[in-house]
Protein backbone atom coordinates (compact mmCIF):
# COMPACT_ATOMS: atom_id res chain seq x y z
CA UNK A 1 0.00 0.00 0.00
CA UNK A 2 1.60 3.22 -1.20
CA UNK A 3 1.32 6.26 1.01
CA UNK A 4 0.16 9.53 -0.46
CA UNK A 5 2.47 12.53 -0.85
CA UNK A 6 0.36 14.49 1.64
CA UNK A 7 0.93 11.91 4.37
CA UNK A 8 4.64 11.88 3.60
CA UNK A 9 4.79 15.68 3.93
CA UNK A 10 2.78 15.49 7.16
CA UNK A 11 5.15 12.89 8.56
CA UNK A 12 8.18 14.89 7.46
CA UNK A 13 6.96 18.14 9.06
CA UNK A 14 5.14 16.76 12.11
CA UNK A 15 7.27 18.75 14.57
CA UNK A 16 6.53 22.00 12.76
CA UNK A 17 2.82 21.24 12.70
CA UNK A 18 2.84 20.38 16.41
CA UNK A 19 4.59 23.66 17.29
CA UNK A 20 2.19 25.60 15.06
CA UNK A 21 -0.91 24.02 16.60
CA UNK A 22 0.34 24.51 20.17
CA UNK A 23 1.21 28.15 19.56
CA UNK A 24 -2.18 28.71 17.90
CA UNK A 25 -3.94 27.21 20.90
CA UNK A 26 -1.90 29.41 23.22
CA UNK A 27 -2.81 32.55 21.27
CA UNK A 28 -6.52 31.64 21.24
CA UNK A 29 -6.41 30.94 24.98
CA UNK A 30 -4.70 34.25 25.74
CA UNK A 31 -7.18 36.15 23.58
CA UNK A 32 -10.08 34.52 25.38
CA UNK A 33 -8.70 35.75 28.72
CA UNK A 34 -8.63 39.41 27.67
CA UNK A 35 -11.53 41.80 27.16
CA UNK A 36 -13.42 41.92 23.90
CA UNK A 37 -13.16 44.82 21.46
CA UNK A 38 -16.65 45.97 22.48
CA UNK A 39 -15.58 46.22 26.12
CA UNK A 40 -12.45 48.15 25.20
CA UNK A 41 -14.42 50.67 23.11
CA UNK A 42 -17.03 50.99 25.87
CA UNK A 43 -14.27 51.81 28.36
CA UNK A 44 -12.30 54.23 26.18
CA UNK A 45 -15.11 56.00 24.27
CA UNK A 46 -14.62 59.33 26.11
CA UNK A 47 -10.92 59.32 25.27
CA UNK A 48 -11.58 58.36 21.65
CA UNK A 49 -14.25 61.07 21.31
CA UNK A 50 -12.10 63.81 22.84
CA UNK A 51 -9.16 62.82 20.63
CA UNK A 52 -11.36 62.99 17.54
CA UNK A 53 -12.65 66.43 18.55
CA UNK A 54 -9.14 67.69 19.25
CA UNK A 55 -7.82 66.47 15.89
CA UNK A 56 -10.77 68.04 14.05
CA UNK A 57 -10.13 71.35 15.88
CA UNK A 58 -6.46 71.21 14.88
CA UNK A 59 -7.44 70.57 11.26
CA UNK A 60 -9.94 73.46 11.34
CA UNK A 61 -7.39 75.89 12.82
CA UNK A 62 -4.78 74.82 10.30
CA UNK A 63 -7.21 75.49 7.46
CA UNK A 64 -8.52 78.81 8.82
CA UNK A 65 -5.36 80.48 10.13
CA UNK A 66 -3.19 82.37 7.63
CA UNK A 67 0.33 81.31 6.92
CA UNK A 68 3.08 83.42 8.51
CA UNK A 69 4.93 85.80 6.17
CA UNK A 70 7.95 84.22 4.53
CA UNK A 71 11.27 84.95 6.21
CA UNK A 72 14.52 84.85 4.27
CA UNK A 73 16.37 82.87 6.91
CA UNK A 74 14.66 82.48 10.27
CA UNK A 75 17.02 83.06 13.16
CA UNK A 76 19.92 84.22 11.02
CA UNK A 77 20.35 87.45 13.04
CA UNK A 78 20.74 85.44 16.24
CA UNK A 79 23.24 83.10 14.60
CA UNK A 80 25.27 86.05 13.33
CA UNK A 81 25.30 87.59 16.80
CA UNK A 82 26.39 84.34 18.43
CA UNK A 83 29.02 83.61 15.79
CA UNK A 84 30.64 87.02 16.19
CA UNK A 85 32.43 88.98 13.48
CA UNK A 86 33.66 87.10 10.43
CA UNK A 87 37.28 85.93 10.52
CA UNK A 88 39.83 88.25 8.93
CA UNK A 89 40.70 87.48 5.34
CA UNK A 90 44.04 85.91 4.62
CA UNK A 91 46.64 86.28 1.89
CA UNK A 92 46.34 88.95 -0.77
CA UNK A 93 42.85 89.93 0.28
CA UNK A 94 44.15 90.75 3.77
CA UNK A 95 46.84 93.00 2.31
CA UNK A 96 44.23 94.84 0.25
CA UNK A 97 42.07 95.38 3.35
CA UNK A 98 45.06 96.75 5.28
CA UNK A 99 45.96 99.06 2.37
CA UNK A 100 42.37 100.36 2.20
CA UNK A 101 42.34 100.99 5.94
CA UNK A 102 45.59 102.98 5.70
CA UNK A 103 44.14 105.11 2.90
CA UNK A 104 41.11 106.02 4.99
Amino acid sequence: MASSPVLEMFHQHRLHLLILSLSSLAVVYLLSLGPSLREIVAFFWPLLLSTALFLSAVAAFAKLSPFPPPVAAPGEEILDYVAGPPPPPDGEAAAEVVDREKEE
